[in-house]
């Protein structure tokens, strides 16, 4: 499945809604709970990059990492799954 632009912006605005204005989640990603949440999303991020993946759909496996790649977070894929940094800028 390819996502257009359109969508992903939808999709980042329905996350955005349900994750800090409907669930309550707090959007200070210094505090403790919020290293642990960023830490969730990014594996469930990873997750879906690797099922697109194994799915041979390079087209959203390459979008997931471009679109972190804009956030400077960036992807290294290794023999035992892929990693993520972030690069404060």
């Amino acid at each position: 499945m390819n996502l257009s632009a359109e969508s992903i912006e939808t999709l980042k605005t329905t996350f955005h809604t349900f994750l800090f204005e409907i669930m309550g989640l707090p959007k200070d990603t210094e505090s403790e709970s919020g290293n642990d949440l960023s830490a969730g999303l990014m594996d469930f991020i990873l997750r879906m990059r690797s099922d697109a993946k194994s799915k041979k759909d390079f087209a959203t496996s390459d979008l997931i990492r471009d679109e972190l790649a804009k956030l400077n977070i960036q992807i290294k894929d290794t023999k035992e799954g892929a990693t993520w940094t972030y690069e404060e800028r």
